[in-house]
């Protein structure tokens, strides 16, 4: 498999030395601090690092690619025996309903980061495959992580998959859970995984058992949906209860719409919630498919969006992707998440729906800019 042969060639180390761990630390906070503006609650500002207190624990693994001097990519991977999940842990992934999970290895990837320049190459595959490897050798069966709204469609081509846990709310916005069953084979082909080959090697094809205990255990998709069908339903309910088509479809057909909606997924967000942070930089789309949002600004509410509306336009759209403001939920709700790169999609496959989606962002972003100039 041609893959196999190109990830090779992206060498992956682990960080044992202090040098190495070092490098990764201070990595992290380039990235998570300096150019993604997060909030993260182990930075070390006067050393301008990320250092996790407990990652001295002999549980926890930390791969990295390129060299101490230029730290290229880097993933974290905790493997915990059975009894041993810390409570934080069990909280965050809803462990308390899997006690027959419990009673296995259960690993956690985390602080999965590439170099901007390098972004969209080899590194996330060789780093998903090192860690694979390195986690179904100790007995893990399912491996949990979780990742901004934006960052889903990427963890998907690996191999995670909703699983119906609650959406995780964090100084920067919600964050979705995400579990890949090591030995669903059939699911690693269907998506064209990276990790299919190894996932073929070690487990008989077909198998999804442990996929589906957690899912007959949790309910799928409590909170995020990502299959098209049920994805394109939440959408016409939308419009239905509009009367209209939301903005960001004016001018197309239903089936340019779910040409779209396709590319997309739906996360359902509790009142009080906030989906994304002011300065971050992040480019998802939002479309509000029900309930209500205050956006803020510096702490004060500039505005209050409903079913149809478009939120997140200009960080989708800007170079910088910085957020220019906070998105909250007033009252419970449903969005309907689109990347960047759906844009992209567009333009390669259906020109014409991409430049009706273009010109509609265009006049929401030059609607609100004349009405803030207007009433300042």
């Amino acid at each position: 498999m041609i893959i196999d042969f190109l990830t090779s060639l992206e060498r992956v180390h682990i960080a044992t030395s202090p040098a190495e761990r070092e490098a990764v630390w201070r990595f992290r906070y380039d990235v998570y601090v300096r150019e993604l503006h997060k909030t993260v609650a182990n930075a070390d500002h006067e050393n301008g690092w990320i250092r996790d207190p407990d990652e001295d624990a002999p549980s926890v693994v930390i791969f990295y690619t390129g060299s101490p001097a230029e730290v290229t990519g880097t993933l974290r991977v905790d493997t915990w025996e059975p009894g041993g999940t810390p409570h934080h842990a069990a909280r965050r992934y809803g462990f308390s309903a899997l006690p027959a999970l419990l009673s296995q290895p259960i690993a956690e990837a985390s602080r999965l980061m590439v170099r901007r320049a390098l972004r969209g190459k080899l590194i996330v595959p060789a780093l998903a495959r090192r860690a694979f490897t390195h986690a179904v050798d100790r007995g893990v069966l399912a491996s949990f992580a979780y990742c901004a709204p934006g960052l889903v469609p990427g963890y998907r081509r690996l191999g995670y998959r909703a699983y119906g846990a609650d959406l995780i709310n964090t100084p920067d916005g919600l964050r979705v859970p995400l579990v890949m069953a090591t030995n669903d084979v059939a699911h690693f082909r269907k998506v064209d995984s990276p990790l299919h080959s190894l996932a073929r090697e070690r487990f008989r094809a077909g198998s999804c058992e442990t996929f589906d205990l957690i899912t007959e255990a949790l309910g799928i998709a409590n909170a995020v949906e990502t299959d098209e069908a049920d994805v394109w339903s939440d959408v016409q309910t939308a419009m239905l209860a509009k009367s209209g088509r939301p903005k960001l479809f004016d001018g197309l057909a239903d089936s340019q719409i779910r040409v779209v909606t396709a590319m997309g997924f739906v996360i359902d967000v509790e009142a009080g919630n906030t989906v994304t942070r002011e300065d971050l930089h992040e480019r998802e789309l939002y479309v509000i498919l029900d309930g209500e949002f205050a956006i803020t600004k510096r702490g004060e509410e500039i505005a209050r969006m409903v079913v149809g509306d478009v939120v997140g336009e200009l960080s989708f759209l800007a170079e910088d992707r910085r957020r220019s403001a906070t998105i909250q939920a007033v009252q419970e709700g449903k969005l309907l998440v689109l990347g960047r790169k759906m844009l992209d999609d567009l333009h390669e496959r259906h020109p014409e729906v991409a430049y009706q989606v273009l010109f509609n962002l265009a006049r929401v972003t030059a609607a609100r800019f004349s009405k803030h100039i207007a009433g300042g």
